[in-house]
């Protein structure tokens, strides 16, 4: 008769994938998962876990002063928002789009703020971000950021589900569906 219990090594392992570790510094408990195992999971390293800068007045509001290297759908990122503790505040907020667009800086002197759409002529330069003689830098963002060249929520979320992201890849501001992933940066008053 063949013995179906599991091996013992395994339910070690188990364990220790369950096991809470108290994060440095954080005061948060998360779940680590042991390297020699990361490596049977996926064929890449998992990635090194985002360290939360200070936050950065900017025009009368404080902001996150990077984002904390996770994706979320537009629903998740409000919830991020909303359960963050960062320098002792807890009344953080998912931007507006023209709060979250008024970051954008083109490096080729574009006027900003931006108009909405994200055609050519509602982006940074004159040249699309796939042209390799595009005529600004990317991230297009204040160096007061330290930002992705990406694209992070906004709250503005309309009738038919979608909601407004930013790209500080080329300065546009889109309307796209809500379950789609991208970065967050909160802010709040001061």
């Amino acid at each position: 008769m063949k013995n179906n219990t599991p091996h013992p090594l395994l339910l070690v392992f188990i364990f220790l994938l369950l096991l809470p570790v108290s994060t440095q510094g954080q005061g948060n408990i998360s779940l680590i998962m042991p390297p020699i195992l990361a490596a049977s999971v996926s064929d890449r390293p998992p990635p090194p876990p985002a360290v939360i800068l200070p936050p950065v007045e900017w025009q009368g509001r404080i902001w996150q002063q990077n984002d904390n290297g996770n994706r979320y759908n537009c629903l998740d990122a409000y919830d991020y928002c909303e359960e963050l503790v960062l320098n002792g505040y807890s009344d953080w907020e998912l931007p507006d789009k023209d709060e979250l667009k008024s970051l954008v800086v083109c490096t080729d002197g574009t006027p900003t703020p931006l108009t909405d759409c994200y055609a050519d002529g509602c982006v940074c330069g004159e040249k699309p971000a796939y042209d390799p003689n595009k005529k600004y830098d990317s991230p297009t963002i204040d160096s007061a950021f330290s930002c992705r060249a990406d694209t992070y929520w906004t709250n503005v979320i309309n009738s038919n589900g979608n909601a407004r992201r930013v790209d500080f890849t080329r300065g546009g501001a889109l309307a796209i569906s809500c379950d789609e992933k991208h970065f967050v940066r909160c802010v709040r008053s001061e």
